[in-house]
């Protein structure tokens, strides 16, 4: 046009429909509204490249019957309009085609400026035609950004576990995370050069099920937030996403991202509305004090050894691990599998049972009682040497070989999914799932009353009647949403945010019966199940490099630190005999994201590779060494917890260690978490991590800051130096600060300008030391 070349003349770079806001610039296509730049301003770099569609949906139709009809904004339309709005611009796609039928949908695209963060928002919804209503379904919608610019200094960060930094030099994979499954609702890319950050996220704060996928292509990638509707599939008039999708650049790394979510989390959301651990008031005291974890007997694979869950066995190796650990009364946390007969005969201690298969773990659920023969007497042993219990119950699937699902007719409260993409679907299946055991189980839908009731008689049984001091109830936060589409359950067909309501349902009920003086445990840390949770076991979160290119990142930590509390890492015995090194960097790790130390399994298979059953190394003389670095970081939790436990994670230390730049990466071998292995050789495979590990954390009351440094290696010491500029940490450079010693010993340092705060130090090898920053008088 016209107006295009006089503006290309005068100058500027863009000449389409434009919104610019604080941080954030969008340009689109006049012609079909793809998008066709992206950057902090209209004088910044493009941080895409091409021209795309933001939006794509899938329908279904009577026509077409289980065969998708997938468009996107360049379809062709009957007409587009846009429109300037107060806060932004709308576009609109009218009589978009869905061929090969005759029918047609309107499509609108919101794209509005907001604070808080400052970003732009884009809100989609969908019309159908005058004559295609009910007779077409939305079966699934997906928003994003297309055609990032990649290159090999780039990063791109995973909504996985804590999360986790891919760097690009050769290459960042795609993928494809389910929430809640994925942790937390935003991807990160950024660069080297200054703005280069794109942070796209999904501001829900019900947590509807979803879908985050990466698609990663020589030198670009794409970031959509994918999901299936409420009522996904049937007849509808019309459809609108019933939360933004948020878009902005930023200047910094993975925790300047962080901070943008975290800017909308923390008032917004609906898990982090009953406050802090501290505010919530269902957290008990003991609990925070808990510094190190140990379970049973749990092994890869999920299939056990019959002893290890046998009261007696427990009961020895516990008090003896309690002993060996020598930690501060109530600070050893058990978490107990096979505490309960789960098929084998009463008294038989795991000897009775058909086939190996047919008993035992991931077997029997929800038929948990009787517990095993002595679990009660070993229960009050243990809890009178300040030991504090957890059994594991697994609060999701159903064991379809139990006597219950047949007298219950359980399978009309299990979810169920449409065997086939059709309009208005009608036939239904289970969603059927198999572990170790071979046990065929359902999976039960949280929205229903049976469900629900069910995992809270077995929580009230447990802690009334077998007085343990908490519960263990598996795979809520590990494994992603089965929609449920069985119209019986009393929630919308497919999509939205019942999944996760009915476990918040679950989870406030068995609080109930609970009380608030018990710890609620389960696996992962997605989000949005932290009002109901007291600890997550971090297993995915601590699964990855520690340092490197590729490697795990306190993401969560800087988000939601002081909100939950996390625990566990994967141990195997190897870590402990063939390189102790990478037992005691695993245990750092942990305390540098402020978990919980250990989760090491007392018991495991000496037929299956890795072996896990640490208990005989761990009371072996020979690593004494490891069991005093153990202790020292449990004391320097404690001592630090005011920060650890209760603040949160800051942007990561700029530190020197032995004259270099940077800390140099090191490699020695472990065990993946992923790795099964018939063969008994022992099988190599790189854990990255640093002679000198570091955090940053800030206080609750945002006043003062924690400094923690640990050596994991025996043999390496670090000459260390580290350099602060206040400002960067949320204070001013202008004022004073008081640094202290806060661990091993309490002593004042010295006083510093904000711009420049430093210390040089010595670590041997296996040390931790903290220091804390407050503004002087």
């Amino acid at each position: 046009s016209l107006l295009c070349v006089l503006l290309l003349f005068l100058g500027h770079a863009w000449c389409g429909i434009v919104l610019q806001g604080d941080t954030v610039f969008v340009e689109f296509s006049e012609t079909d509204f793809s998008l066709t730049r992206l950057g902090a301003s209209s004088s910044s770099p493009n941080l895409i490249t091409g021209s795309s569609s933001v939006w794509i949906a899938h329908f279904v139709s009577e026509e077409t019957k289980d065969t998708l009809i997938t468009i996107n904004g360049t379809y062709p339309c009957a007409s587009r309009i846009s429109e300037n709005t107060r806060d932004g611009l709308t576009l609109r796609w009218l009589g978009l085609k869905l061929a090969p039928t005759s029918e047609t949908v309107d499509v609108q695209l919101k794209v509005s400026l907001q604070k808080k963060p400052d970003a732009i928002a884009f809100d989609l919804s969908f019309h159908a035609g005058n004559s295609s209503v009910n007779k077409i379904g939305l079966w699934m919608w997906e928003l994003g950004i297309p055609q990032i610019k990649l290159t090999s200094s780039h990063y791109i960060l995973q909504n996985e576990g804590f999360g986790f930094l891919h760097h690009c030099d050769g290459g960042c994979p795609s993928w494809t995370g389910v929430y809640p499954q994925s942790t937390y609702q935003f991807f990160a890319a950024y660069g080297n050069d200054k703005n280069s950050g794109i942070y796209l996220a999904s501001h829900d704060p019900k947590a509807a099920s979803k879908e985050f996928r990466c698609t990663v292509e020589p030198e670009k990638a794409s970031f959509f937030v994918a999901a299936q509707p409420e009522g996904a599939g049937s007849g509808f008039s019309s459809y609108s996403v019933p939360y933004p999708i948020v878009l902005t650049t930023f200047d910094g790394n993975w925790w300047d991202a962080s901070q943008i979510y975290r800017t909308w989390a923390i008032p917004s959301a609906s898990w982090t509305q009953m406050g802090t651990l501290r505010e919530r008031g269902d957290v008990p005291n003991w609990l925070l004090d808990l510094t190190i974890w140990v379970n049973s007997h749990w092994q890869e694979l999920d299939i056990f050894n019959t002893t290890g869950g046998d009261p007696k066995v427990v009961k020895e190796r516990v008090s003896a691990i309690n002993t060996r650990f020598g930690i501060h009364e109530g600070g050893l946390g058990l978490h107990w599998y096979e505490w309960d007969t789960l098929g084998y005969e009463l008294g038989s201690h795991y000897g009775h049972c058909q086939t190996e298969v047919t008993c035992g773990f991931d077997t029997h659920y929800p038929e948990y009682f009787p517990a095993r023969e002595g679990f009660e007497e070993a229960t009050k042993d243990l809890q009178n040497l300040g030991v504090r219990i957890a059994p594991y119950i697994n609060g999701r699937i159903f064991d379809q070989g139990t006597a219950t699902w047949r007298k219950d007719n359980a399978e009309k409260w299990m979810a169920k999914q449409p065997k086939s993409t059709e309009l208005n679907p009608k036939n239904l299946e289970l969603y059927e799932e198999q572990y170790g055991s071979e046990a065929v189980f359902a999976v039960g839908c949280p929205y229903t009353d049976y469900w629900q009731s069910t995992i809270t008689n077995v929580t009230k049984k447990l802690l009334t009647e077998l007085m343990v001091d908490g519960l263990y109830i598996d795979q809520i936060a590990a494994a992603g949403p089965k929609l449920c589409w069985d119209p019986s359950h009393g929630h919308p067909l497919g999509g939205g945010s019942s999944w996760v309501e009915g476990y918040t349902t679950m989870l406030a009920e068995v609080r109930d019966v609970a009380g608030n003086n018990t710890m609620i445990l389960t696996e992962s840390n997605a989000e949005p199940f932290m009002p109901g949770v007291d600890i997550y076991l971090s297993l995915v979160g601590f699964s990855g490099n520690f340092s490197g290119k590729n490697r795990i990142v306190p993401v969560f930590p800087a988000i939601y630190g002081g909100y939950y509390i996390s625990m566990g890492a994967i141990f195997y015995e190897s870590d402990l005999t063939n390189d102790p090194d990478v037992f005691a960097a695993k245990l750092a790790q942990q305390y540098m994201f402020g978990a919980q130390l250990g989760w090491m399994s007392l018991g495991g298979r000496t037929n299956q590779v890795p072996y896990m059953g640490l208990y005989e190394a761990l009371m072996d003389p020979v690593h004494d060494p490891e069991i005093d670095f153990l202790k020292m970081l449990s004391e320097a939790k404690r001592a630090g917890n005011h920060w650890i436990q209760e603040g949160r994670a800051m942007r990561e230390l700029s530190v020197q260690v032995n004259g270099g730049e940077k800390t140099s990466t090191l490699s020695t071998y472990h065990r993946k978490k992923d790795h099964h292995h018939d063969s008994a050789t022992f099988h190599k495979t790189m854990l990255e991590f640093d002679p000198l590990m570091s955090s940053v954390w800030l206080d609750s009351t945002g006043e003062s800051l924690l400094v923690t440094l640990a050596t994991p290696m025996k043999s390496v010491p670090a000459d260390y130096h580290w350099k602060m500029d206040m400002s960067q940490y949320g204070f001013s450079k202008t004022d004073r600060f008081v640094l202290s010693e806060r661990f091993p010993v309490r002593r004042v340092l010295g006083t510093f300008n904000g711009c420049c705060v430093e210390y040089k130090g010595l670590l041997k090898g296996r040390e931790v030391v903290s220091f804390v920053l407050e503004k002087a008088n």
